[in-house]
């Protein structure tokens, strides 16, 4: 796990752009999810939220604002592509 420190809000193609390059995964597909608190008092519960672009990325902005526990939390996984006799197929069937 690394953590990555923004001096302000990132845009989203920054914020991908500098998690590809941190990891070393400047060639790869990156799939990224935001983790939110949805739960209420003393009760904690986390979602996943699909982060494709900045329009999701700024409604996973404003959903963190308006929670209990106010932090982005943003998990980063590289799409793996599997070749089977000259297809490429991704097991999220993009």
């Amino acid at each position: 796990m690394k953590t990555i420190v923004f001096p302000s809000k990132p845009r989203f193609e920054e914020l991908v752009c500098r998690t590809k390059d941190i990891l070393g995964w400047c060639d790869e597909v990156v799939c990224m999810q935001g983790r939110y608190d949805v739960g209420g008092g003393p009760i904690s519960h986390k979602q996943m939220l699909e982060l494709n672009d900045e329009t999701e990325w700024e409604a996973y902005v404003e959903i963190v604002k308006n929670s209990q526990f106010k932090s982005l939390e943003v998990v980063a996984t590289k799409e793996v592509r599997e070749v089977r006799k000259g297809c490429i197929t991704s097991p999220r069937g993009r």
